[in-house]
């Protein structure tokens, strides 16, 4: 995560429309999933990199074989 720390001697602009929008319906309409589909990409990827991992150890078996 990035953190911005302004000092008290820079000023901050913000855009002026955001200021207009204090609506909550556009939040409503910005779903972008659930912990539960974090949580399944982070396993399909652990899965993926086993899957490597896997791979590659049959192949050194392979090439190291007398």
């Amino acid at each position: 995560m990035a953190t911005q720390i302004f000092d008290s001697k820079h000023p901050i602009l913000l855009d002026p429309q955001a200021h207009a929008e204090s609506d909550a319906e556009p939040l409503a309409r910005q779903y972008r999933g659930s912990a539960f589909r974090g949580f399944f990409y982070a396993m399909l990827f652990n899965v993926f990199l086993f899957l490597i991992g896997a791979g590659l150890w049959e192949l050194w078996r392979v090439v190291r074989w007398p």
